[in-house]
């Protein structure tokens, strides 16, 4: 019932099926609500209400604690290490299959570059530095201990993602 990691990786459309993944991982609940509330909480369009969670309460009064559900970070990271692995490992598809070719992996690299920079902005935007991980995680003996990068730092990485995101970008 596993995937083993040689077995997979061989057609496009495995690279689809992690692609895929990548957008479905933010629409799950933990994505979802952790960027409703990092936004719209935050916003002026939220005010503190009877049944609001304190989590949610403290949030609205400044205070982004490691304790607080909201900060979780998470979901995030999950995304990112969707897109990680797809950026890593899907350049190897091209030898493997014919019908994938370099168009459309540029194609799908983008789509993971902008997938990735949504989550980091999110994140960046809360909580301004956080550790920047462009490797996927593999397997249990790479270091999982990263510290924070500078908000200008991932912002500068963002901008030079997303703008080879444009350049390889699918044509509308």
């Amino acid at each position: 019932s596993e995937i083993v990691l040689n077995d997979y990786w061989q057609n496009e459309s495995q690279v689809n099926q992690v692609l895929a993944a990548s957008y479905k991982s933010l629409t799950e609940v933990g994505a979802m609500l952790h960027m409703l509330v990092w936004g719209e909480l935050r916003s002026d369009n939220v005010t503190f209400g009877s049944g609001m969670p304190q989590d949610m309460y403290q949030i609205l009064n400044f205070d982004i604690s490691p304790s607080n559900y909201y900060c979780e970070w998470g979901s995030m990271y999950t995304t990112i290490n969707y897109c990680n692995t797809l950026l890593h490992y899907a350049p190897d598809v091209l030898e493997l299959d014919a019908n994938f070719t370099e168009q459309k992996l540029r194609s799908v690299e983008a789509e993971a570059l902008a997938i990735r920079a949504l989550a980091y902005f999110y994140l960046v935007r809360t909580f301004e530095e956080v550790p920047w991980i462009d490797t996927p995680s593999i397997d249990d003996v790479q270091e999982y201990t990263i510290t924070k990068s500078e908000e200008n730092v991932i912002l500068d990485k963002l901008i030079e993602d997303l703008n080879t995101a444009i350049r390889y970008g699918r044509d509308q």
